[in-house]
């Protein structure tokens, strides 16, 4: 099977979409019993969200546009910087959990 130019690039785009569009909020303990605890994870999951989705959508435009090239390097950092905090994040709230088993300190 032969594919054109364009529709490897619809493709691409396609699957990439699929990609950015499972990016949501992962359940934990602490969302049941707090609603703004929930509202930040929620958060969070957006803006990992959205920086893929600029990723994916800058890629092309840096093909395109060869003063757009550079922006890549600073679309990396940011997304790395959002995932490390999803994930201390998640630590932090693994660690609610560990202290209320515990129950209060003397």
């Amino acid at each position: 099977m032969k594919l054109s130019k364009q529709e490897l690039k619809q493709i691409i785009k396609e699957e990439l979409k699929l990609v950015v569009d499972k990016a949501e909020v992962e359940e934990h303990e602490m969302y049941t019993k707090d609603d703004e605890l929930r509202e930040i994870g929620a958060n969070i999951a957006d803006l990992l969200k959205l920086t893929k989705k600029l990723r994916v959508n800058m890629t092309p435009m840096q093909v395109r546009y060869g003063h757009l090239a550079h922006m890549g390097a600073y679309i990396h950092p940011v997304e790395s910087a959002l995932k490390t905090f999803s994930t201390k994040y998640k630590d932090a709230l693994d660690n609610v959990v560990l202290a209320a088993a515990k129950g209060p300190t003397k």
